[in-house]
């Protein structure tokens, strides 16, 4: 990111919803992504949730492959679901599904916004059957235009269809298959496996902010909806019993970078009840990769790891962790890392601290209890000659007074580098970021206000409030700031709010003031609900002798039927 772009607003598209509120508002969508805050959220996880927020995963009737693909669960979490399920039958209260081996009343309290309980059999009734349904998305905005439809019949098959400015097609197509078919994809599609030491595609975001950072649930294959770093072709996956086998093969997309190279996959898993391990080679023309993964279980903590080994430069990669889950609501895990400076696969996005699965030898340990939670990372780059340790604390308690609920909310966040010499390490740079806020909410309206300091060539500080009233049909936020940041070393992310579909985390530098209003409209008629969405957004500030002034505004439609 240069100066120049400072102001951009990144602009990752996913579906729309047509619930008043956006799924990443909720602290459940932060738990279960595993980000400390909204500013941590990568894109696909966005997306993700957002679209299960859309239409719920049905859990009783879901299968081995599809409970894979949505990224929430493990697979140990997976084999004990499907075993209960055969067992016992349908789930009938998220109670019993905290009672679940693997799981908690933590976790199934979470998923309450994106899975369903609904019965496979109605009372009364042979089958409850399929279900058709789409979502429709049109947007014009002062950067572009953007539609997309996403349609399907639940469990059986979808098709996803896109077009943006600087991206005129994207499509995908899946067909959920029964008994040893899970599924087959024709088009864009991800693939994510392990911790991501071979294949994770992607956009992810890198950094140890909570214990659920430390260890990845992996998703295997599952339809892409994002425009950019997808790979096209065919895949597919298979189920025998506790078997499951995974095989793609077609070109990849390198992001931004223009870069188009061939991509071929095979993965075979075993998902048991008390340990799951899977092996995973990527067939490279150039790059040749094989890794070996484990997650197993032991009373009430989880033993994980995967293992790679890159061929062309004879150069290993390793993840190795524990996670405990000692009593409710407290949770540990320490994990440590060691990816050579020779290992270079550009499909890997394993657990680190920098921008590469490459170069790093690392430890680290997290600790949540209830509202409390804290990581330390340390880590050492070969080539860099550079060591780093960070350390994050984040606290967010939540009162409730009548009909008044409070939640203020603190985070710390602390890091040093230090480079090594003949002489031993010497400090080299710090950061440090802190972060105090307050939601309130009372009925229809809600009010949050916001102070972020950090310091690290020089001290930058921002502040923001914002007001909305929030109900059933309308939604409306208003948001006004200032902002005093002199160097870019210093410039502060901060997540705001947008029509539904884009995700907007800009960059502050300067010293200036930002307001923006969010507004949209939503009617339901039975299924089909049609929402009208508007953003406005003005940035003025001046950064040393030039001005950087800015103005944006987004208009949305969409339909869900």
């Amino acid at each position: 990111m240069t100066t120049s772009l400072s102001f951009c607003l990144a602009a990752l598209f996913f579906s729309c919803s047509s619930l008043p509120a956006m799924p990443l508002q909720s602290a459940a969508a932060l738990f279960l992504s595993g980000a400390s805050s909204r500013e941590d959220l990568d894109s696909d996880t966005i997306e993700s949730l957002d679209r299960l927020s859309r239409r719920p995963l049905l859990l009783n009737s879901e299968s081995a492959s599809g409970l894979r693909s949505c990224g929430l669960f493990s697979a140990y979490q997976i084999a004990s679901l499907l075993e209960y399920r055969r067992q016992n039958g349908d789930i009938l209260s998220f109670g019993e599904l905290g009672r679940l081996d693997g799981w908690s009343t933590e976790f199934a309290e979470a998923l309450r916004e994106f899975v369903s309980l609904e019965s496979r059999v109605a009372p009364g009734q042979s089958s409850s059957g399929s279900r058709f349904r789409g979502d429709l998305c049109l947007r014009y905005a002062s950067n572009g235009y953007m539609g997309k439809i996403d349609a399907g019949s639940t469990g059986r098959w979808e098709v996803f269809l896109s077009s943006k400015t600087g991206n005129p097609l994207n499509a995908s197509a899946s067909l959920y298959g029964r008994r040893s078919l899970g599924k087959i994809i024709i088009g864009a599609y991800n693939a994510r496996f392990g911790q991501g030491l071979v294949r994770w595609s992607g956009m992810t975001t890198s950094g140890f902010g909570t214990v659920d950072a430390l260890c990845r649930r992996a998703s295997g294959l599952s339809i892409c909806t994002s425009a950019s770093d997808r790979s096209d072709g065919l895949a597919a996956d298979f189920c025998f019993g506790k078997w499951t086998v995974s095989a793609a093969g077609g070109v990849k997309f390198a992001g931004n970078q223009g870069r188009i190279q061939l991509d071929a996959l095979v993965n075979v898993s075993h998902l048991g009840p008390g340990a799951q391990w899977g092996l995973t080679a990527s067939f490279l023309p150039s790059q040749p990769f094989v890794s070996a993964d484990y997650r197993g279980r032991a009373g009430k903590a989880d033993i994980f790891g995967e293992a790679a080994w890159d061929f062309r430069n004879s150069a290993p990669a390793a993840v190795l962790g524990v996670r405990a889950d000692p009593e409710y609501q407290v949770c540990w895990s320490v994990a440590a890392r060691y990816y050579s400076p020779k290992f270079d696969c550009s499909m890997a996005a394993g657990p680190r601290a920098s921008s590469k699965t490459s170069d790093e030898a690392g430890l680290c340990a997290a600790y949540r209890r209830k509202w409390l939670q804290c990581t330390l990372d340390a880590v050492y780059f070969q080539n860099k000659s550079t060591a780093q340790g960070k350390f994050i604390l984040t606290a967010a308690p939540a009162f409730k007074a009548g009909g008044l609920s409070l939640k203020p909310g603190l985070r710390i966040s602390l890091t040093g580098k230090a480079l090594r010499t003949d002489e031993g390490f010497k400090p080299d740079s710090h950061r440090s970021d802190l972060r105090v806020e307050i939601d309130s909410e009372s009925g229809p309206w809600r009010f949050n206000a916001r102070w972020n300091g950090l310091w690290a060539k020089g001290f930058g500080n921002l502040a923001y409030i914002e007001g909305a009233f929030v109900n059933k049909f309308l939604t409306l936020w208003m948001r006004g700031g200032v902002f005093r940041i002199d160097n870019w070393d210093d410039r502060i992310y901060v997540y705001e709010r947008d029509v539904n579909g884009s995700f907007n985390v800009p960059a502050y530098y300067g010293r200036g003031w930002n307001a923006s209003l969010y507004g949209s409209f939503s009617f339901e008629s039975g299924r089909r609900a049609h929402k009208l969405g508007l953003r406005a957004a003005a940035v003025s500030c001046r950064r040393e002798k030039e001005r950087a002034d800015k103005l944006e505004w987004r208009l949305q439609y969409s339909f869900s039927w």
